[in-house]
């Protein structure tokens, strides 16, 4: 396993619950359905960042 994995992840995790912390508060949602905005959210930036990369270097 590679040792920066941990400290990824944990990065992921975190901001997924901030957003979903920001959404739950702006929306008005349980708690689940906020983190799981949140994630999304996160991963759709992951998603977006590598498909701008991919677009201005090839």
């Amino acid at each position: 396993m590679d040792p920066l994995e941990p400290v990824l992840s944990a990065i992921g995790e975190a901001t997924a619950h901030g957003i979903g912390r920001i959404v739950r508060r702006n929306f008005a949602l349980d708690a689940k359905q906020s983190q799981r905005i949140g994630e999304y959210v996160v991963i759709g930036a992951v998603a977006g960042a590598a498909v701008a990369v991919t677009l201005l270097f090839s």
